[in-house]
C-alpha cells in the first residue's frame, strides 16, 4: 500500500500508493537519498545516502530510528532479509556491511568487489545474498559467515556468463567458457586445458541453491586460478 522515494534534497517521502497522497516526508540525511528498502512486514523503512550513511525509520509514524555508520564512501544499495533480522548495505568503498536490524550494530564486512557495489538481493530463505558491482561481477555470500561462495561473470553483453568459486572450480555458457582464459603465475590456461579437473557444474549449482542441500564447496587440488575476462 505504501511506497518510499528518496530525493536529491537530502528528503524520502513516504506515499499512500491508492490514494496517491504523501503520508510522511522524512529529513536526516545531508545528501542525496540514493535508495529506499522497507522491511517486508512494512513497519520499517531503510533509506541509503550519498552522506555515507543508512538511516532507520519507523515507517508507521515516519520517526527516525537509528543511523548506521561505518562506509567510508556513498552508500548506493540497501536491502532487508527476508526474515527482516538483517539489513545490507552496498557502497561506492568496494565493500558490503552487515547489520543487525534490531540494534543496528555492525555484524560483518564482505570485501572482495574492486569497484562500487550497487546491487543487492538476498535468495528466498536469506541462506544467500548476492552483490553486483560495477566491476562486472555478481558475487554470492552466505551471509550467516560472511564466506563467499560462487563468483559469476556477465560476458558479451549478457549474452555469456561464466562462474568461479575460490576452490577454482568452473562453470558457463558455452561461449563464456570458450571466450575465458585461466592464469595461475602469469601463465594463461584455456578452458579445455582444466575442463577435466575444475569443470563442476553440479558444485557450483549446489553452492548457488539449486537442486539438493547446498553444500560448502571443498577442493580437491590445491591449485587457484585467477579469472581473466
Amino acid at each position: 500500500r505504501h511506497l518510499a522515494t528518496g530525493s536529491d534534497d537530502s528528503t524520502a517521502i513516504i506515499w499512500n500508493v491508492q490514494t496517491g497522497r504523501s503520508l510522511f516526508t522524512l529529513k536526516g540525511h545531508t545528501s542525496s537519498i540514493l535508495s529506499t528498502c522497507f522491511s517486508h512486514d512494512g513497519a520499517q523503512l531503510a533509506t541509503a545516502s550519498w552522506d555515507q550513511t543508512t538511516v532507520i525509520w519507523d515507517a508507521r509514524v515516519g520517526r527516525k530510528l537509528r543511523t548506521l555508520r561505518g562506509h567510508t564512501s556513498h552508500v548506493f544499495s540497501v536491502k532487508y532479509s527476508p526474515d527482516d533480522k538483517q539489513i545490507a548495505t552496498g557502497s561506492y568503498d568496494k565493500t558490503v556491511i552487515l547489520w543487525d536490524a534490531r540494534t543496528g550494530n555492525r555484524v560483518r564486512t564482505l570485501t572482495g568487489h574492486t569497484d562500487n557495489v550497487d546491487a543487492l538481493s538476498y535468495s528466498p530463505d536469506g541462506k544467500r545474498l548476492a552483490t553486483g558491482s560495477i566491476d562486472g561481477s555478481v558475487r554470492i555470500w552466505n551471509p550467516a559467515t560472511g564466506e563467499e561462495i560462487v563468483r559469476l561473470y556477465s560476458l558479451d553483453k549478457g549474452k555469456e556468463w561464466v562462474a568461479t568459486t575460490h576452490e577454482g572450480y568452473i562453470n558457463g555458457s558455452a561461449g563464456g567458457l570458450r571466450n575465458a582464459t585461466w592464469t595461475e603465475n602469469d601463465k594463461q590456461y584455456s578452458f579445455e586445458q582444466l575442463k577435466s579437473k575444475y569443470h563442476r557444474p553440479e558444485l557450483i549449482a549446489k553452492a548457488l541453491g539449486g537442486k539438493g542441500k547446498p553444500a560448502r564447496i571443498r577442493p580437491r587440488l590445491g591449485k587457484q586460478y585467477a579469472l581473466l575476462i
